[in-house]
Parts: C-alpha cells; structure tokens; sequence
C-alpha cells in the first residue's frame, strides 16, 4: 500500500512488486494522470487500485465548504 503523494516515487512501487505483491493500493486525495500511473503499473508488473477523493471542500485550503470536490478512482489490470 502505498498512500497519496507516495505514487510519485517510483521505489515503493517497485519495492512492492519485488515483495512479491500482486496489487498495489492506494488511497489518495490528489488528481493523478492515467497515463502516469499505467506506466507505474507496467513497469512493476504489478495491478494498481487508486482510490481518490470525493466529497466537499476547498481544493486549496482542503477545508470543508459547498465547494463539490470529485476525482476519479480507478483500478488498472496488469
């Protein structure tokens, strides 16, 4: 499992992946390119589900307000 911002580094993935892990999850609040994190999948070898946030706030302050805030969750197959 790796946590937001830690998908930006490509060592935890690929530690994962020489563990032995078949899926890397990662719970995050940040709006991540497909592109980028297919490419971080395949390099690995390794199947990735994100799980990204949704909900109400301030995309700047990340403080509760009317403001309606959805990014995409997404699972990627090998």
């Amino acid at each position: 499992m790796v946590i937001c911002a830690d998908l930006f580094y490509p060592q935890f993935a690929r530690l994962a992946a020489v563990s032995g892990a078949d899926i890397l999850l990662a719970p995050a609040n940040t709006g991540v390119d497909l592109d980028f994190l297919t490419q971080r999948a395949r390099k690995n070898d390794i199947a990735l589900i994100v799980s990204n946030g949704y909900g109400r706030g301030d995309r700047e302050t990340r403080r509760m307000s009317s403001a309606r805030i959805v990014r995409h969750s997404f699972a990627l197959d090998r």
